[in-house]
Formats: C-alpha cells, sequence, structure tokens
C-alpha cells in the first residue's frame, strides 16, 4: 500500500522500536499518513507490520497518557513544527470546494476576510493523517 500510494505510513507506538517525534534527526516525507490507534490498544499488529515507522511523542510533567484527540492534534502540531511547508498549497477556490464537499453548503465568508487559517488546519489534519 505504501508504493502503491507513494507516501510513508507512520503508526504512532509506544513500543521501544518506536522513534521520539522530538528527535532533531527526524524529517517528515513529502507524503506521510499518520495512524493513530484506539485509545486502550493502540494500532493494530498489522497496521503495526505495515508502517515505515514508528513513533511516539513523550510526556513530560505528570501526565500518563493522553486522550486520542488531544495526542492526534500534539503529533500534527510536531509534526508542523518540523516540517511547516507541509502546510499545503490549496489555492482558495480548492478551499472552499473542501469546504463545501465537508460540510455540505457554502462557507459564511471566511475566504472573502482573507482568514483561511482553519481551513489549512483542517486541510492539513485530512491530507496527513489517516486513523483507525
Amino acid at each position: 500500500i505504501n508504493a502503491e500510494y507513494g507516501r510513508e505510513i507512520w503508526a504512532t507506538d509506544l513500543s521501544p522500536a518506536s522513534i521520539s517525534l522530538e528527535d532533531t534527526t527526524l524529517s517528515v516525507p513529502t507524503k506521510v499518513a499518520v495512524v493513530f490507534g484506539r485509545e486502550a490498544e493502540g494500532c493494530s499488529k498489522e497496521i503495526l507490520e505495515a508502517a515505515d515507522r514508528r513513533v511516539y511523542l513523550p510526556l513530560h510533567g505528570f501526565a500518563e497518557s493522553l486522550n486520542i484527540s488531544v495526542a492526534a492534534a500534539l503529533i500534527i502540531q510536531r509534526l508542523l513544527h518540523i516540517c511547516p511547508e507541509a502546510k499545503g498549497d490549496l489555492t482558495s477556490q480548492e478551499k472552499e470546494k473542501l469546504r463545501i464537499e465537508w460540510c455540505g453548503g457554502e462557507s459564511k465568508g471566511r475566504e472573502a476576510e482573507g482568514d483561511d487559517s482553519e481551513m489549512e488546519a483542517m486541510t492539513t489534519t485530512t491530507t496527513t493523517t489517516t486513523t483507525t
């Protein structure tokens, strides 16, 4: 599947085989799909075996675990920090088309106001991650 779609698959995993997203030598490929497992079990054995890389986000302080939505948001933010060019280059028209497809109607003037940061975040999340 990786070669078929021309992207790397990264799976979140807490095993010793995983690479920290704080590793300063880590580089993000041009196309990457990040798979987040279930909160209790993590990624399936099949996903872990198919993944090109296993990654994790170290926790600091008193937290021992994160809710899946929080973990996904922090990992995506970290990937964008490592690779800012991954934010995408959709035109305003392409963003508007996606808004209509996703929301089932026209947007309420965000493009006209020049504030498309929310759409950039949504687009980045959608194009760089896959959840299970």
